[in-house]
């Protein structure tokens, strides 16, 4: 099965090894599946990669690549900030502020929906009275 090859690669790319990439629900990836749902509670563990599991392992591989973005985007600014003439305190300033700025967008994006302005401050809270998600906002602007 091509769908559950791509869920054995994605399991591959955050750490589980679910053996070869085979498209087969075998014992080695029930056990990479079960792995990563005792990480990644309220996850049932059954084994079993259904919707709650693809989501959230999505969400892992998506936040895998934008670290790994970040930090080869820092390194190669840095390097081409030096070889371009820039001092080498100028190509630090350069490459981190650009790896805190796709870090921040990555996490922004992961707590979308859980970011909130502070009902003090003088909006409104929708007709129903409810913020979008059902989790308190993990902090308020």
């Amino acid at each position: 099965d091509s769908d559950l090859s791509r869920i054995q690669k994605m399991l591959a790319a955050v750490g589980y090894d679910p053996g070869p990439f085979d498209g087969l629900d075998g014992p080695l990836t029930r056990r990479a599946v079960k792995a990563f749902q005792t990480d990644h509670p309220p996850l049932v563990v059954d084994g079993v990669p259904g919707p709650a599991t693809r989501a959230a392992l999505h969400r892992a591989t998506q936040k895998t690549k934008a670290t790994k973005t970040a930090i080869f985007g820092a390194v190669s600014t840095f390097v081409g900030g030096l070889l371009a003439g820039w001092t080498w305190s100028g190509a630090v300033w350069v490459a981190s502020a650009m790896c805190l700025s796709v870090l921040a967008a990555s996490f922004i994006w992961r707590f979308r929906g859980r970011i909130a302005v502070h009902p003090e401050a003088g909006h409104r809270r929708p007709a129903n009275g409810s913020l979008q998600s059902k989790k308190p906002p993990l902090f308020y602007l």
